[in-house]
C-alpha cells in the first residue's frame, strides 16, 4: 500500500484549468438561469446565487467594470434595501430593478467569450527534487 502511495507522488501531475472553469461556469450559469425564470422569488433565493454573481459578471470582458458594479449594486439594492419595511416583501420598484438587472446579466452571459484554454501545469519528479536541492544549497 505504501509503495502505491509513494509512486503516485512521483507521477507527472497535469491540471487543466479549462475543465475547472467550464464546470464552475456551467453550474453557476445554470443556477442563475433557473432563478431568472422562476415564477416567484423569495429572499432566501438570493443566497443561492449571491456568491456566484461576481464570477458571472466578470465573464464578459466587453462590459466596463463600472457597469458590472452597478449591476451588483442593483441586486444588492433589490434584495436588501428595497423591500417593504413592514412585511419584508418585494415592492413594485424592487421587482422592476431585479428583472432589469437579471435580464442585463443574462444578456451579458450570452454574449461573453467562451472559456479559453487554460495553462497546463506539469510537475515532474526531477523538478521537485531539484527544488529541494536548491534550498539545501542556499542554507
Amino acid at each position: 500500500m505504501w509503495e502505491v502511495i509513494q509512486s503516485s507522488f512521483r507521477k507527472t501531475v497535469q491540471r487543466d484549468t479549462t475543465r475547472t472553469e467550464f464546470l464552475v461556469l456551467t453550474m453557476f450559469a445554470s443556477n442563475f438561469i433557473g432563478i431568472v425564470f422562476c415564477r416567484s422569488l423569495h429572499f432566501q433565493f438570493y443566497c443561492w446565487y449571491y456568491h456566484a454573481v461576481p464570477f458571472l459578471l466578470f465573464q464578459n470582458e466587453r462590459v466596463p467594470v463600472l457597469g458590472k458594479l452597478m449591476l451588483f449594486a442593483g441586486l444588492e439594492f433589490t434584495w436588501s434595501y428595497c423591500l417593504d419595511p413592514v412585511e419584508g416583501t418585494s415592492t413594485p420598484l424592487s421587482s422592476i430593478v431585479l428583472q432589469i438587472t437579471h435580464a442585463l446579466m443574462l444578456i451579458s452571459l450570452w454574449y461573453s467569450k467562451p472559456v479559453e484554454r487554460g495553462v497546463v501545469v506539469v510537475v515532474k519528479e526531477e523538478s521537485v527534487k531539484s527544488m529541494g536541492s536548491n534550498k539545501k544549497k542556499e542554507q
